[in-house]
């Protein structure tokens, strides 16, 4: 089961890239409840899950099984070495069926389903596959990548809830700079592993300074969210949530910068927003639905288990955060 994980590369995904798209899925819920019974929110909302999985698996392995020589030559070590191409042909294509058999259900094989399925696994594929290679392709790479794991998914939303495309093109917008800033600062700390293998990326060929574009995009978001959730926050527990989050940023970057040693927004030791997208939003969006739907509790359950491992680590700096306090009073 440890080499599955490994392979799929679940730990830098699973709970950090799907609870951000699923809050997607239940802000548009939220805003039309009425339309949809348990039964059906429940069932789109686990279709949407395992189609999200499902992909990003597929674009993981991917993206190590079109680098299987360049990362020998940088000296990484990956349990996708040691399986047979077959193998891990068979494990994709297994993939694909899997994650899309509800979706497509749901929409009864319709085309349109069909062709942006078909759609989505295309770029998701094109980062990394050999004869399109998005990745060495400089600025353009940078924007694929970002479309096809933030932005890209959504589309599957117009066929399971009802969308508000004002909001949709905020969620875009949101989802694309979001991808790129997490896409920036990987090539950051990949730069020197690029440089020995001879990847052309963004940063390594260009050798610009990328500090700002990753500052600018934050920013954006920042706006983004106060349009998105501005009649939720607008309360005195909206603000108060709000503030206490705040709150946790500036204990966290006070723990990367001062003790860590460490660029709090240019690294992936506690990237800003994180927890806020895969561990704040979810959980509240789904406390709010459960308050005129009781039912949807279970999910919430079920959510706060499946970030269990993301919410214990992004609670770590908290609590050494805190006993060096305590620590320093006695």
């Amino acid at each position: 089961m440890k080499n599955l994980f490994k392979f799929l590369r679940m730990p830098e995904w699973y709970d950090s890239k799907v609870p951000m798209l699923l809050s997607v899925y239940l802000f548009f819920f939220i805003m039309e409840p009425e339309q949809y019974s348990f039964s059906s929110f429940v069932s789109y909302f686990f279709a949407y899950w395992l189609f999200l999985f499902m992909f990003l698996a597929f674009g993981y392995v991917i993206n190590d099984f079109s680098d299987i020589e360049a990362d020998k030559a940088a000296g990484k070590t990956k349990v996708i070495f040691n399986i047979r191409p077959i193998v891990v042909i068979i494990s994709l294509i297994a993939m694909v069926v899997l994650g899309n058999i509800p979706i497509l259900l749901i929409t009864g094989f319709s085309i349109s389903s069909v062709v942006v399925i078909a759609v989505i696994y295309f770029f998701g594929a094109a980062y990394s596959i050999k004869f399109l290679r998005f990745k060495e392709k400089g600025i353009l790479g940078l924007i694929e990548c970002s479309v096809a794991q933030k932005c890209l998914p959504l589309l599957i939303l117009f066929f399971i809830v009802e969308v508000n495309i004002l909001y949709f093109v905020a969620w875009i917008l949101l989802m694309f700079l979001n991808g790129l800033r997490y896409i920036l600062i990987h090539q950051l700390i990949d730069y020197e592993n690029d440089i020995k293998t001879g990847i052309k990326t963004f940063l390594s060929s260009n050798m610009r300074r990328i500090d700002y574009s990753i500052y600018i995009a934050l920013i954006i978001e920042i706006v983004c969210i106060l349009f998105l959730f501005h009649t939720l926050i607008l309360n005195p527990l909206g603000i108060s949530l709000i503030l206490l989050y705040i709150i946790y940023e500036c204990i966290i970057f006070v723990v990367i910068e001062k003790h860590s040693q460490k660029k709090y927004f240019l690294s992936y030791e506690a990237v800003p927003l994180e927890a806020f997208f895969n561990i704040f939003l979810p959980l509240t969006l789904l406390v709010a639905i459960g308050i005129n739907v009781p039912y949807a509790f279970i999910l919430l359950t079920a959510m706060f288990l499946y970030i269990l491992r993301a919410l214990n680590i992004k609670t770590i700096p908290i609590r050494w955060f805190i006993k060096f306090k305590l620590k320093r009073l006695n």
